[in-house]
């Protein structure tokens, strides 16, 4: 009687994948000890990195010694002054009055004493205006002042017979007494003419006198004095 194998019993079918299995298992055998043997060279060169450190030579920051300052050498103190010795003598007499006396006439005399000579006193000139705002009058008026130049003023009688004639112009200062003050020729017509006209400038009676902010000023007046010949 023959046996017969059955085919799920028959191992032959199954040779060729039991021999791939058998391969793939021993792939994967020696590519887990490459991987083994690579993570350990990996620890080793961690540890050798770690070890590295000590190799290094630490740089060392050095610092100059700091030079000691000169000593400065200390003045030496002054001394003390020693307390004058005061001897006591028996002689009374002399008075300390007459000490401060002498000191007294040692300072007088050295001092010198100048006698400055400022020469006489000079008066402060007042200011003579021109215009303010009440001017110097006539007594009575202009009117008055022509009359008073009429009966008074001389007319030469050599200028007569010259037959010289014109206006004399005279500037003069009316004072603050109200008097007609340094006269002086403005307009000229001939040196006689002139002298007449500064006579009767001379006999002009009291002004009344200028005033500037209610005080009275010296004021200057021009006077025409008029010389004509009769016809």
């Amino acid at each position: 009687m023959e046996l017969k194998k059955s085919e799920k019993a028959d191992l032959e079918k199954k040779k060729l994948i039991f021999t791939e299995i058998g391969l793939a298992l021993s792939l994967l055998i020696i590519f887990g000890a490459f991987e083994y043997t690579a993570s350990q060279a990996e620890m080793g060169d961690l540890g050798n990195a770690g070890g590295q450190k000590e190799d290094i030579e630490m740089v060392e920051v050095t610092r100059e010694p700091e030079q000691p300052k000169p000593e400065l050498e200390k003045p030496p103190m002054p001394e003390p002054p020693q307390p004058e010795q005061i001897e006591e003598t028996d002689d009374k007499s002399k008075d300390d009055s007459d000490k401060f006396k002498s000191n007294e006439d040692d300072v007088n005399s050295k001092i010198v004493k100048n006698d400055f000579d400022f020469g006489p006193a000079q008066e402060e000139k007042e200011t003579i205006h021109v215009r303010v705002e009440k001017m110097p009058v006539f007594p009575g008026g202009n009117a008055a002042l022509l009359k008073f130049l009429a009966e008074n003023l001389e007319y030469p009688q050599e200028a007569v017979d010259m037959g010289l004639e014109g206006t004399v112009v005279i500037k003069f200062v009316v004072g603050k007494d109200g008097k007609a003050k340094n006269p002086e020729v403005v307009k000229s017509v001939a040196p006689i003419l002139d002298k007449a006209a500064m006579n009767v400038i001379n006999k002009l009676p009291l002004f009344t006198p200028g005033e500037q902010a209610g005080e009275k000023v010296l004021v200057w007046y021009n006077l025409p004095v008029q010389f004509k010949l009769a016809r």
